[in-house]
């Protein structure tokens, strides 16, 4: 039998297929004995419960195990497994006659554009095309997009009510990986490097399928200006509006498989900044322990944001020449990333015992997180939150040092849910 691993959960297993030679009867045993190899990040994306997992296809022989049995599908030596996050698209080759699943909430994408008012969507942002292909984007500049004297700009582009016609900008050396990893989007427009280049393109997608007029949504904080005024030049009766709001709303409520791989990017980002600081001797530079952070974080897996690092007394929360001494508080706020899920985490620690103050003062911390925990529920507003942990610090008899501060996070950091004094949507399940 042979297993092959696409996308997300290809970054978990560390391989791309291998073969299976162990008496396995059904695929729900399959999965169960896959899981206790490689992990609860695994099992929290391939099953829920005993059943198979929702943000999952499993492809038996180029056809979807839910056309088939499920989890009872009974399988042979012969059979080639692939498994594949529906977030990810898939390659349509592997899946045969299974069907196409889009990687996000359709009918919720369709209303929210119905309510904008708008015909046509067009993300270039990395994180929001990685979160509408599933997961897709173009490895070379992922993290280096600047280029000559340009930039690279892909786009999805999702027309209301017809995302069946969706079309991707991209580059023209992108096919081969685009054909690797499959994309759910058949409609692809190579582009020549640049910004404007890409504009044309989706000037040229948009014309095919007729949308030459009425209201269209650019994510206005991020689109180049040279490309916007080739889409105004290029779609003269167009109106171009901002539909960062639409696409905030639509990643807003995650997915069971976003949560797990959320936890197991904190829980990597956490080990890292623990290692950091075991590795820890005094004398060593804030800088030296930041750049330990990366090496640490880098070892897992995990893309490095940033680290702020602080040896106190004092509160320079930046990497320096300042020196982790016995006996002092050492603050590690770190950040990581992998494929665009965010972890923002801080720690404290001492080399040494630490004094009585620090103790009580990490305590209080704690303690006003507990309060705050404990009413965490679906239908509380992000304002009810705040006010609950502000209160919680103006009982304290800390108050004169404390600070409530929290936000959301997924892709983006202060993301949905909005915490804050306006905050007046309740919080989701």
């Amino acid at each position: 039998m042979v297993i092959r691993f696409f996308a997300s959960i290809r970054n978990i297993t560390g391989v791309k297929e291998i073969k299976w030679g162990e008496l396995t009867p059904t695929l729900g045993e399959l999965l169960r004995l896959l899981s206790e190899r490689y992990g609860p990040e695994f099992r929290g994306w391939v099953l829920e419960g005993e059943d198979l997992g929702g943000s999952v296809m499993v492809v038996i022989n180029g056809e979807d195990a839910r056309h088939q049995g499920g989890v009872e599908t009974r399988l042979a030596p012969t059979d080639v497994i692939s498994i594949l996050p529906i977030m990810a698209g898939g390659n349509l080759a592997e899946r045969g006659r299974a069907e196409t699943t889009l990687p996000f909430d359709a009918n919720k994408l369709n209303r929210l554009m119905e309510e904008a008012g708008l015909q046509l969507v067009l993300a270039c942002t990395r994180h929001n095309v990685r979160y509408l292909t599933g997961g897709y984007y173009y490895h070379f500049l992922a993290r280096m997009p600047r280029f000559g004297r340009s930039q690279y700009l892909p786009f999805v582009g999702l027309p209301r009510g017809r995302f069946d016609q969706a079309f991707y900008v991209g580059r023209v050396d992108e096919r081969s990986q685009i054909e690797k990893e499959g994309l759910w989007i058949s409609n692809w427009v190579a582009a020549q490097l640049g910004t404007v280049n890409a504009a044309e393109g989706v000037i040229q997608a948009a014309r095919q399928l007729g949308i030459t007029e009425g209201t269209i949504g650019v994510e206005l904080s991020f689109l180049p200006g040279d490309a916007l005024l080739t889409l105004q030049r290029g779609l003269p009766n167009a109106t171009f509006v901002d539909a960062t709001p639409v696409l905030d709303e639509l990643r807003a409520v995650k997915t069971p498989a976003e949560v797990a791989h959320l936890r197991a990017v904190y829980n990597r980002v956490a080990e890292a900044i623990q290692a950091a600081f075991t590795a820890g001797r005094p004398g060593m530079t804030t800088a030296e322990i930041a750049r330990q952070v990366e090496r640490e974080m880098a070892q897992r897996n995990v893309a490095f944001l940033f680290a702020f690092t602080c040896a106190g007394p004092g509160t320079l929360r930046v990497p320096s020449s300042a020196r982790w001494e016995s006996g002092r508080i050492l603050h590690i706020d770190a950040g990581g990333e992998e494929g665009d899920y965010l972890a923002d985490i801080c720690r404290m620690g001492c080399l040494g015992e630490p004094p009585p103050l620090a103790r009580e003062l990490h305590a209080a911390c704690i303690e006003v997180q507990g309060r705050v925990r404990q009413i965490v529920r679906a239908g509380l507003s992000g304002r009810e939150l705040l006010r609950a942990g502000e209160q919680a610090v103006h009982e304290h008899r800390f108050a004169q040092f404390g600070r409530f501060v929290a936000h959301g996070i997924g892709m983006v950091s202060h993301e949905q849910p909005e915490l804050s004094a306006s905050g007046s949507r309740p919080l989701e399940a």
